[in-house]
């Protein structure tokens, strides 16, 4: 078969509640349908990237279909960004959080998602650069990243594990944390509980943090949370009221420099990082196609 008509399925084993055998089954049917040769890579948690990009640069796949939450969709972006080809990325939605699925309000019926993977055409999507790392959604420094850093360290998956240790993070993150941003020529400073950098519009249970969000108008946001106030973050994140300037600020542009006076937690796309005080970011203008 014509190499040509060759696609890369990447599988992410651990992801998620859905039976990845199945979703490897299903795609196998449909691709044999349309008359495609079908490769699986089943990342291992380890090299996975180094062994994507030699699979990568090796064949002339004319798809890249990715069955797994927004940390498998970063590997394979982060993937096709380093060798510089145009490969157009299907996502079929298999993750504990599918925030990027619902961002590009992608089916989240896995058979209905397979055939919009491997039939529709891909549309350019802009990718954030966060210290030389990919993010194709939403990352943050401060609250939000040190509960997935507790949620990362605990035995409990899913919605009850991060219930279950907001309680902790909450008292113990108690104090405001100093920072000094540069964007568009300005320097934005003063004290925040959380400062997120925004391509999307949607965390993955749909909330809307980023109503100014564009997946590829060259721009990015920066929301600054000023304080813990629970209810009002309640109120912003599920858009039941106009966001309160005095309470959360937004800078749009397409890079910017952040520092802290001492570390703080980072996140980028729902994977933790570490502790730092310093966060640089640009954007990739239409990097990267995206099937949605």
């Amino acid at each position: 078969m014509n190499t040509a008509h060759k696609i890369l399925l990447v599988v992410n084993p651990i992801s998620g509640n859905t039976k990845k055998e199945n979703i490897i089954e299903q795609v196998q049917n449909e691709a044999k349908a349309i008359k495609k040769q079908l490769e699986i890579y089943t990342t291992k948690g380890k090299n996975d990237k180094d062994n994507l990009i030699k699979l990568l640069e090796k064949n002339h796949f004319e798809k890249l279909i990715i069955a797994g939450g927004d940390g498998t969709i970063k590997l394979g972006v982060s993937a096709v960004m380093e060798i510089h080809k145009n490969i157009p990325i299907g996502i079929i939605p298999a993750g504990s959080a599918n925030g990027m699925a619902v961002e590009l309000n992608l089916p989240l019926d896995i058979q209905k998602a397979i055939r919009h993977a491997l039939k529709n055409t891909p549309k350019p999507v802009d990718i954030v650069q966060i210290n030389g790392e990919a993010s194709i959604h939403i990352s943050d420094i401060g609250i939000n990243a040190a509960l997935i850093k507790n949620y990362d360290q605990s035995n409990i998956r899913g919605k009850l594990g991060y219930a279950l240790q907001s309680i902790p993070t909450l008292i113990n993150f108690k104090e405001p944390f100093h920072y000094k941003i540069n964007a568009n020529g300005k320097v934005f400073s003063g004290d925040a509980i959380m400062v997120a950098f925004a391509n999307a519009q949607k965390y993955g249970n749909g909330a809307v943090i980023n109503p100014q969000g564009k997946l590829n108008d060259g721009k990015f946001e920066i929301l600054i949370f000023k304080s813990l106030q629970i209810p009002k973050i309640l109120e912003t994140v599920f858009n039941e009221v106009p966001i309160d300037e005095e309470f959360i600020e937004i800078i749009k542009t397409n890079k910017a420099v952040i520092n802290t006076e001492n570390p703080v937690p980072l996140q980028i796309d729902g994977e933790y990082g570490r502790e730092t005080n310093f966060v640089e970011i640009s954007i990739a203008h239409k990097q990267v196609q995206i099937i949605y």
